[in-house]
């Protein structure tokens, strides 16, 4: 399926529809969809097409000139004639597109020439049009530009054969309300973020989010250590099911390799694994030692993988009974990662008082899984990270799926 992507103005233009439109266009490459951007400005990126129509920037020179009459709310002779060769100019770069994305350009009044372009294709109804909406002049305090007529008008009603998406619900209310029609009728997705980017993800490490479907859960933890009774792994498995009662849908990441000076560790790690599955979470306590990566690489053997999980979890959970130093809450406390401890000596002078939730290994694991909820709760930057997986980034396979369907004209 091809698809276009029209905008003033794209990458290496700097700003934030810009950067959507570059998150936009790899993502729906990575789909298998044929994209090409269509802007005023900016270059080919990354492999995606762009073509390059100097005539939709918000600064190309005829129009330019046209606008001091247009900020009177005057249309000047030659705007007809600007907007017919826009619309023929766009014609056989949006003709083999099933579906077309419009970023502001219906809705804010940059190019008005442009804009009634637009407009007057998507009238057609030769292809599906998307109107992205991150902006509108006529919603917007500081723009003092609220004439009536042609061409403004275009800005303040919905354009027949256009499918209209807003980036947040707040701005499909007020468009909603700006158009004179039900809520329901505008679509809203959230603007993307890069996962991979922000958390310096390797390929191994994306993969793996998708894999253990880590988005889609209410709490992550991660145990960084070998199997050995001295780690108290069983502690974790038991306060799982706790945890889901209080939260909902909870995972527990463990390292888990085998302590090679431990003949017995094997047996421990079975052992491990048949407690999880007596209480029901077998299938919520990952041993990440047992687990390879597409290219057949065991999954904890390259140390950035580790590091990866590291920033996809909610907190670091080490239950130790003994311990004579801790790497794992010094990499946590570089990561600025919640540490939950037991509340051994060592812990406490590694992290130093108030830096982790410490709980003593004589509670019931029920008074555990409260005390872990209530201080993860307490930390706001973890409510926010949860949301942001949920809601923008689209990779997760209910994003993609959404996506996909409204491109294709199934909401």
């Amino acid at each position: 399926m091809k698809v276009a992507i029209v905008h003033y103005s794209c990458p290496p233009v700097i700003g934030g529809v810009e950067i959507v439109i570059d998150l936009q266009a790899r993502f729906l490459a990575r789909q298998g969809f044929e994209v090409t951007i269509v802007a005023g400005r900016g270059n080919q990126m990354g492999g995606i097409r762009a073509a390059i129509l100097p005539e939709l920037s918000s600064e190309y020179p005829p129009y330019a000139k046209m606008e001091p009459q247009l900020r009177e709310g005057q249309v000047p002779d030659e705007f007809s004639a600007l907007k017919d060769k826009i619309r023929e100019k766009l014609r056989p770069l949006l003709a083999d597109a099933q579906c077309c994305i419009i970023h502001n350009l219906l809705t804010m009044h940059l190019n008005l020439a442009a804009t009634a372009a637009l407009a007057e294709l998507a009238a057609e109804k030769t292809s599906r049009y998307l109107a992205w909406t991150h902006d509108a002049t006529y919603l917007d305090p500081d723009c003092a530009i609220p004439h009536y007529g042609y061409p403004w008008d275009i800005l303040r009603r919905p354009v027949p054969g256009v499918t209209y998406v807003a980036i947040s619900d707040f701005r499909r209310k007020n468009l909603a309300k700006l158009f004179g029609v039900p809520a329901s009728r505008i679509t809203v997705v959230p603007n993307p973020v890069d996962l991979a980017f922000w958390l310096g993800l390797s390929e191994t490490g994306r993969w793996l989010h998708q894999e253990l479907r880590l988005w889609d859960q209410d709490l992550v933890l991660f145990t960084p250590t070998r199997v050995s009774r001295t780690k108290n792994i069983d502690l974790g498995i038991d306060i799982l099911p706790e945890l889901k009662k209080l939260v909902g849908k909870v995972k527990l990441l463990v390292t888990g390799a085998p302590d090679p000076h431990a003949p017995e560790a094997i047996a421990q790690l079975e052992g491990l694994r048949r407690r999880a599955k007596e209480q029901g979470v077998a299938r919520d306590v990952i041993f990440l030692s047992t687990m390879t990566s597409p290219d057949g690489t065991p999954l904890t053997r390259p140390r950035e993988v580790v590091r990866d999980v590291y920033t996809l979890v909610d907190a670091v959970f080490l239950p130790s009974r003994y311990e004579g130093a801790s790497l794992p809450l010094l990499e946590a406390g570089l990561l600025r990662l919640p540490a939950i401890c037991s509340d051994i000596e060592v812990f406490q002078e590694v992290a130093g008082k108030g830096n982790a939730l410490f709980v003593s290994l004589k509670e019931r694991p029920e008074v555990i899984a409260a005390k872990i909820v209530e201080f993860v709760r307490s930390i706001p930057t973890a409510g926010l990270y949860r949301r942001v997986l949920r809601d923008s980034v689209w990779e997760t396979t209910a994003n993609r799926r959404f996506l996909l369907r409204l491109l294709r004209g199934r909401r």
